[in-house]
């Protein structure tokens, strides 16, 4: 799976959010619990996907692509995001 991303945009997630993007994407791996993402209007389908590397979930927004998956954000997953995808997963 290829994936892409701005460099700028990993180092402020990475100083921010302790998180860094590349390690998220690896969620893709796995199963993941996706949304749309309709909190704004961004000009371009965005996908929150929730999932899990080892114990950790992260939740992670890209853009609608096939190939290359191009992210735009990611975060540490809370109690929400372990609960929504495990009750699907489960």
């Amino acid at each position: 799976m290829k994936i892409t991303f701005d460099p700028m945009k990993r180092d402020d997630v990475l100083r921010e959010r302790g998180v860094d993007i590349l390690y998220a994407a690896l969620i893709f791996e796995g199963e993941t619990l996706d949304v749309v993402d309709e909190r704004h209007d961004y000009g371009e389908k965005r996908i929150i996907s929730i999932g899990k590397v080892g114990d950790e979930y992260y939740t992670v927004v890209h853009v609608d692509h096939d190939e290359p998956i191009r992210i735009v954000t990611a975060w540490k997953g809370g109690r929400r995001a372990k609960k929504k995808y495990d009750d699907r997963h489960a």
